[in-house]
């Protein structure tokens, strides 16, 4: 069945919906709906809708809604990546793949060798991106897209309090720590979030990993091959996925 986010919370008491923008377009130009068809409603908040069209015109569709169910496929714990960004036609591909990995927030990095630097059209197109990949993998929340982060502000910002400890891996080739062995040293029910890092092709600046490991991230390497930044972070990403879902 047809996915559609609609752009504001829908309330425990609301029978309605109106359905507006391109999400509107598609469902009534592209799919021609009609009266009496049925899609599911999403809103980010982990709901997901059953609705039927009720009335179509030309720049919104109403449906009405028949029931709710809260649906959780999320990772048991936040993941969160912050990484360089590859060129421009490379970017949709490691965004889709990110999404359906369970990564809850993405982050833009700024680091000293990186070529591409976020601005906000960039930006705007990977929360469009993020979107149609959530549609289309099942999640009901949707994965946040940061504004572009400084590395040496990523890598300093401090842990959050609360049970459970926080795990922060570094992506650096050549180092001597296959990241396998630096998961089998922790116990994913010990864990309480995730922060990964990837940086540009041509890699981190020895200041950056002096940095890093000075504010407890461990640096992992992804094996012996030489990787793009999208492989390498939608790698890493599955890695601490499969990991986390064995807890």
């Amino acid at each position: 069945m047809h996915r559609f986010f609609v752009p504001e919370r829908i309330a425990p008491d609301q029978h309605q919906v109106d359905l507006q923008g391109p999400e509107a377009h598609h469902l009534a130009r592209v799919l021609r709906a009609a009266p009496g068809d049925q899609v599911l409603l999403l809103d980010g908040s982990g709901w997901e809708y059953l609705a039927r069209v009720l009335a179509v015109d030309r720049r919104r569709v109403e449906l009405e809604i028949l029931s709710r169910e809260q649906v959780d496929r999320e990772l048991p714990v936040p993941v969160i990546l912050a990484t360089a960004l590859p060129k421009a036609p490379r970017q949709q591909a490691m965004i889709e793949s990110l999404v359906q990995l369970g990564v809850s927030l993405l982050v833009p990095l700024e680091s000293a060798r990186a070529v591409v630097r976020p601005e906000p059209k960039s930006l705007q197109r990977l929360r469009r991106w993020v979107q149609e990949a959530t549609k289309q993998c099942g999640r009901t929340r949707l994965a946040q897209v940061a504004p572009a982060c400084k590395f040496s502000q990523w890598v300093q910002q401090p842990a959050p309090s609360g049970p459970g400890s926080e795990l922060r891996l570094l992506a650096s080739p050549g180092q001597s720590v296959p990241l396998g062995d630096v998961l089998r040293q922790h116990l994913p029910g010990r864990i309480s979030q995730v922060r990964l890092c990837v940086g540009p092709e041509g890699g981190f600046t020895a200041q950056e990993l002096e940095l890093a490991c000075g504010h407890g991230w461990q640096l992992v390497h992804l094996g012996r091959r030489v990787l793009r930044i999208e492989t390498a972070a939608c790698l890493l990403a599955g890695a601490v996925s499969l990991w986390l879902e064995q807890r």
